[in-house]
């Protein structure tokens, strides 16, 4: 009964993330549909921080996110080790952009942001953020333009060790294009 309730929970995910990306197409004048051979990964829970810190691990070109919110963390543990993956790759030569929220109203998301940018760009990485008119509240990292992972877990300790959190990793460039698009657009503005 479990596997059941399993595979009907991750159908119905799949189903709302495939709706999503379609409905935010329709005001596109194309649209990308998913071939029969995409590869995705279910990250939820737990299974989130050792599935991201093995894709962001395998990157060879570039990682560009946004992010609403990254903790910051002066001990090492989960997040600091993601944080570390982002600098380890920008000192490597890869192009390493992330993308924050900021809130004039919310100083625990922008204080965080604030001090995890500065922790990065005194580390090699690319860091903008965002109007503090509009609230990016994105989970999104795309890797060589070719992997996209998207869901609810922001990088906090609470999200990967306590949190219920849905998150879907998907191998497909036509995809990571359309995520690379809008990813440039935030850059961009």
């Amino acid at each position: 009964m479990k596997k059941i309730y399993g595979l009907l929970m991750l159908l119905c995910f799949v189903a709302g993330f495939i709706t999503a990306q379609y409905l935010a197409t329709l005001n596109r004048p194309e649209s990308t549909n998913l071939p029969e051979n995409y590869t995705a990964i279910v990250m939820n829970d737990r299974q989130y921080y050792q599935a991201a810190f093995d894709l962001l691990q395998s990157a060879n070109k570039s990682i560009h996110m946004t992010m609403y919110v990254i903790f910051w963390y002066e001990d090492n543990n989960e997040i600091k080790n993601l944080v570390n993956i982002l600098v380890a790759k920008a000192k490597a030569g890869l192009d390493v952009k992330v993308f924050l929220d900021t809130d004039p109203s919310n100083q625990m998301v922008t204080g965080n942001n604030t001090l995890t940018a500065q922790y990065l760009m005194n580390n090699g990485v690319k860091v903008k953020f965002d109007s503090p008119s509009v609230t990016t509240h994105t989970k999104l990292i795309i890797i060589d333009s070719k992997i996209v992972i998207v869901g609810s877990t922001n990088w906090s300790y609470s999200a990967v060790n306590r949190n219920h959190e849905a998150n879907l990793s998907i191998a497909d460039e036509k995809l990571a294009e359309k995520y690379e698009e809008y990813f440039s657009a935030l850059w961009g503005s």
